[in-house]
């Protein structure tokens, strides 16, 4: 429930990928992922929509795909795109690194630059976990 509040706050205050009833569709299908996964959901949802705004076709220069922008030649099965669900795997992914790195500001930190969590890396986790703080704070 609590997801899905947060996504309909989401789609209808901050600027999301179009359609939005994908962009919906796919905040709820992360909120889902994260509560079984055992992770915050402001966190997850404040990532996606910072890599990609909630697209779900969305790659990068570097071959991330997905909403949460994974690499599929690192988390997906034989390394392949095809086949791999990007929600899922990248959740399993942020799981590993909090379990790892214990704290938010870490994990998003080692999640945008690897294992070099240097000065853009840094900035870009304390703009997730601002946006996750914001999320979080709205009345549901």
């Amino acid at each position: 429930m609590i997801g899905f509040l947060l996504c309909l706050s989401m789609v209808t205050h901050w600027e999301v990928a179009r359609p939005l009833d994908r962009s919906f569709a796919v905040c709820q299908a992360l909120a889902v992922e994260a509560e079984l996964a055992g992770l915050d959901q402001a966190h997850v949802l404040a990532l996606a929509y910072t890599e990609t705004r909630l697209n779900p076709e969305a790659v990068s220069t570097a071959g991330a795909r997905g909403p949460i922008q994974v690499l599929p030649r690192y988390h997906c099965p034989r390394r392949r795109a095809r086949g791999c669900d990007f929600m899922r795997v990248g959740v399993a992914h942020l799981a590993r690194l909090v379990d790892k790195y214990g704290t938010w500001d870490l994990v998003l930190c080692h999640w945008n630059g690897g294992l070099h969590c240097g000065r853009k890396a840094r900035r870009f986790a304390r703009i997730v976990i601002e946006r996750a703080r914001k999320l979080a704070a709205i009345p549901l």
